[in-house]
């Protein structure tokens, strides 16, 4: 069964949620091999999930993802979804139910699919019955039924709630809401939300598009001061905003958040107390009151109960006995009764009937018409179409497409809505590697002439190098590539300063005792800046405009500006060749995996003067689900750039 109310333990990982979920569990969880077998599941899955985080950092739709993940994960042969696309855009509800429809047309599954959307039963159910108020009202083929008989037959002779005509944005109407290069860290604290640019008007409903967990939650969390900003202004009336009770009330800011019982609402109590937490504290004439006055607050709530239609036994119930549908009502008629000049709103209508969808759009819209502005944030496409007079697209915490409603086209919005969810992948082990190109960049290790030519540092040591040089061809195809398709390629080189300060004293003392790093060489002063072993092998020399980062260490990190360079290059993604694999390559890519980055090592563009150390590298780089990262072959990664 798969509700619209979440079932996963909020403390546990994604992970440890399915894990925990089958019926046989060992005593002695074997994590290296779950993670190994969860990545493998996952692959067959339409859209990616990040399994290592706690479910309560998830937003609502990763958690409706994860509840359906959840019952194939467990082979269910009997399936029982609760509007189980509630959150989900177009093309993965699409995904999701196209591969439970094809596990039904194979005899694997049987399904039962409880939807209000007619787009969804008519296109992947074979019959359809319709409850009304509890009774079956009608049953029949899907295909011997119009959308206009099933809708007929589930409201009856209820009236649906209209939209108000849409008013023009006047020319003229004050901006009400200013988000201005807003940054603050994500749930997980390694991304960060971006929010250079957001403008909200008097009389105008601006969409947030995005898939679930782009940085929605936390755009709401900063506007409702539950999150931190490092950077930036949040302005609403030309003033700084910082979400007070005082600045809410000055400013008449009203909030309707995602899973309204959780976060609007304090469950256990009455629902005429719920209606009353934006008066409670405050006498007819504005002022602070002292004591609560319970008979006019049950007045107060009968009035709004009235007004819109919530349906409970009494305003002395507690709110969490309502049905989802009421409690939005409830919330709904708290925020929008009085004078509104900032209404924001995430997901209002999560789980709904379309009767209430309809009577909640409506009253948005009039509250739009009345002049409030109105930030929509929502992962219904349709929804968004239908209320917004413009709509911006949130992926990975920016905004990076806005254009009006009117002339909207949904597969340029659903383009880049999906962002890193729809991104290309790159065969590798232990899974595809998710790429996207704009945030790639090329990372050159140590491929020096010390190294890799005879006669230099390595061969004196007595190492093959001929082992480094038989790398130089795939290398060199992988510097093309990048360079082809613009993507940025950066070389580093290990060496240190001719006095030798950056050199630690245990470094030097490490190694052959008859040839230590600045001794005078073959090729120079051993590993020292400037000297000709030093340089990079003619063939793999940089271009102008490629960066040269020259490391002390073995990592590439360590006292150096790389950081800086890709984080002023946007850049997230990085695909490693040079050399040595165990070495200067693996220290660098553990270096970069703790600092957030997605690293892929070229397996044909690295060696190591042993062997058995190159095995042991990649074997340990990929373990436990890509602990390190990923590995992929040179044609692979060459193939996915070509499309950049």
């Amino acid at each position: 069964m798969v509700y619209q109310h979440f079932t996963l333990v909020p403390s546990l990982t994604g992970a440890e949620n399915l894990v925990i979920s089958r019926t046989e569990v060992p005593a002695v969880i074997n994590w290296a091999r779950e993670r190994k077998d969860l990545a493998d599941f996952m692959e067959r899955m339409p859209f990616k999930i990040p399994l290592d985080r706690p479910v309560s950092e998830l937003a609502a739709g990763e958690k409706q993802k994860l509840e359906i993940v959840k019952q194939l994960y467990l082979g269910r042969s009997f399936l029982v979804l609760d509007e189980p696309t509630s959150v989900l855009t177009p093309a993965e509800a699409d995904e999701m139910l196209g591969i439970v429809r094809g596990m039904t047309e194979r005899g694997e599954l049987t399904v039962l699919m409880i939807s209000h959307k007619f787009h969804e039963v008519t296109k992947f159910a074979d019959a359809v019955s319709i409850l009304r108020r509890g009774k079956l009202v009608g049953t029949g083929k899907v295909g011997e039924l119009s959308t206009a008989e099933m809708a007929a037959m589930m409201i009856g002779d209820v009236k649906l709630a209209e939209l108000d005509s849409r008013l023009p944005v006047a020319e003229a109407a004050k901006s009400v809401l200013t988000v201005s290069q807003v940054k603050a860290p994500d749930r997980s604290g390694l991304k960060t939300i971006e929010i250079d640019a957001l403008t909200v008007r008097s009389g105008e409903i601006v969409g947030i598009a995005g898939i679930s967990g782009n940085g929605q939650k936390e755009l709401t969390e900063i506007l409702a001061g539950q999150r931190p900003t490092d950077s930036g202004q949040v302005m609403v009336n030309g003033e700084a905003y910082g979400a007070t009770r005082d600045e809410t009330r000055k400013n008449r800011v009203r909030f309707i958040p995602e899973e309204p019982l959780q976060n609007a609402c304090a469950p256990k109590m009455t629902v005429s107390e719920n209606l009353a937490f934006r008066t409670f504290d405050l006498k007819q004439d504005g002022k602070d009151a002292i004591w609560l006055k319970k008979g006019s607050m049950k007045k107060r709530a009968s009035a709004l109960i009235s007004d819109f239609k919530v349906k409970t036994a009494s305003s002395a119930s507690p709110i969490a006995a309502l049905s989802g549908g009421n409690v939005q009502r409830a919330v709904l008629a708290r925020e929008l009764t009085g004078d509104v000049d900032l209404l924001i709103v995430s997901n209002p209508c999560f789980g709904l009937d379309f009767s209430a969808v309809a009577e909640i759009r409506a009253r948005i819209m009039k509250a739009r018409n009345l002049g409030a502005a109105v930030l929509l944030l929502s992962e219904d496409l349709d929804e968004l179409l239908e209320m917004s007079d413009r709509i911006m697209v949130i992926s990975e915490g920016k905004l990076v497409y806005e254009t009006p409603a009117r002339s909207a086209d949904i597969g340029v919005i659903g383009a880049h809505m999906a962002g890193a969810s729809l991104m290309a992948k790159i065969k590798a082990e232990p899974f595809a590697f998710p790429v996207k190109h704009d945030e790639l960049a090329l990372i050159v290790i140590d491929m020096q002439r010390d190294f890799a030519e005879p006669g230099g540092f390595g061969a004196s040591l007595g190492n093959d190098v001929s082992r480094i040089t038989r790398i130089v061809p795939d290398v060199k195809r992988l510097i093309l590539g990048f360079r082809n398709a613009g993507l940025p390629v950066i070389h580093t080189m290990e060496c240190h300063r001719p006095d030798l300060s950056d050199l630690p004293p245990a470094k030097r003392d490490r190694g052959n005792p008859s040839l230590r790093i600045g001794d005078e060489g073959p090729m120079g002063r051993i590993l020292i800046s400037g000297e000709p072993g030093t340089a990079i092998l003619p063939e793999l020399a940089p271009v102008k405009g490629e960066v040269v980062i020259e490391k002390p260490g073995k990592g590439a990190f360590y006292a150096t500006e790389l950081g800086t360079v890709l984080q002023e290059k946007g850049i997230k993604q990085l695909v490693f060749a040079g050399v040595t694999t165990e070495v200067c390559v693996q220290t660098t890519m553990r270096e970069a995996n703790d600092r957030g980055y997605e690293c892929l090592l070229a397996e044909e563009a690295t060696e190591s003067y042993f062997p058995e150390f190159k095995a042991a590298a990649i074997a340990m780089i990929r373990a436990q689900g890509a602990i390190v990262g990923w590995t992929a072959h040179v044609d692979d990664i060459l193939e996915s750039i070509a499309h950049a």
